[in-house]
């Protein structure tokens, strides 16, 4: 596109590196904020004024800024619908079992275990939740982002469209902060059914510790949200890469001292690999035993 209006503009014989004849936009980019902004952009600090050059690099970021925005949007509420549709998954199944637990007759070894399943439902509910606003607050971080672009680009060629409200009133809600509100919500209605269930697992408990134990799981939920957060959060700066590609080449035959060498090297750094898996596993498949029997003698032998 950007190729595409250069191209257009020498056709036309309009010089690309002469003074832009638009007043207004000169005096937009004279402003401090849109000047900062527009250097920044156009990757030249020692700018003085916009060329023709300049006015179509701009359009075209404009163009662009606009089209990810609303692509942002889009995805925003893909995302949301996606989200929203596991924490229903959860709820349902919460109620299946809640339903059984309190209709079905059975042993009170089987109870206390539909009771240990929905604590876990309800764990992995308050894991989704928190991964869910990280997801959204994302999201919308990359949605500002385009909104902002918008807003300094478009005096130059829109006027103040976007920034303009019309309304009989100032003030109005936040979608996105209603949305994280709801998600805040169900965190809320996650941590009570888990301490609920462990009121009713371990009844002779005493129900002043309510509280301490609601804060206990506070703590531990803004704990696991903080460690999503360390290894989530990116911040801006330089990214080094590497410009790399592949052929294909005929090689000659190497000697047969040469290919024991390497296939000896090979094997080695194969077998080492091979062996940190296993021992990797084997940490976890104890860990995970470890859990499970933790789990079953609270349940049956507490």
């Amino acid at each position: 596109m950007l190729n595409r209006r250069v191209v257009k503009s020498s056709s036309s014989e309009k010089p690309l590196d002469k003074k832009h004849k638009d007043n207004i936009a000169q005096a937009y980019f004279l402003e401090p904020t849109p000047n900062q902004y527009i250097k920044k952009l156009l990757n030249d600090p020692n700018k003085e004024y916009l060329t023709n050059r300049d006015y179509d690099v701009l359009k075209e970021s404009y163009d662009k800024a606009h089209d990810i925005r609303k692509f942002e949007i889009d995805l925003y509420w893909k995302r949301t619908t996606y989200v929203w549709t596991l924490i229903a998954s959860l709820i349902t199944v919460t109620g299946l079992l809640l339903a059984a637990y309190y209709r079905l007759n059975m042993a009170p070894e089987d109870k206390r275990a539909l009771l240990g399943l929905v604590a876990s439902v309800a764990v992995v509910g308050v894991l989704l939740t928190i991964i869910a606003t990280k997801i959204i607050q994302g999201g919308e971080y990359w949605q500002k982002n385009w909104e902002y672009h918008v807003n300094l680009l478009e005096p130059l060629f829109s006027g103040r469209i976007y920034s303009t409200l019309i309304n009989t009133t100032a003030k109005r809600h936040s979608i996105s902060k209603l949305n994280r509100a709801l998600y805040i919500l169900f965190l809320g209605v996650w941590l009570f059914l888990a301490e609920g269930i462990y009121f009713v697992v371990f009844p002779y408990n005493d129900r002043n510790n309510f509280f301490i134990l609601l804060a206990t799981f506070s703590i531990l939920v803004l704990t696991i949200s903080n460690v999503i957060d360390i290894f989530t959060y990116r911040s801006t700066g330089k990214t080094k890469t590497l410009i790399s590609s592949w052929a294909v080449e005929i090689e000659k035959e190497k000697k047969p001292e040469d290919k024991s060498a390497n296939e000896g090297k090979k094997s080695s750094w194969h077998n080492m690999l091979n062996l940190s898996i296993k021992i990797m596993k084997l940490i976890l498949l104890i860990i995970w035993l470890l859990i499970s029997l933790s789990i079953l003698y609270l349940l049956y032998f507490k």
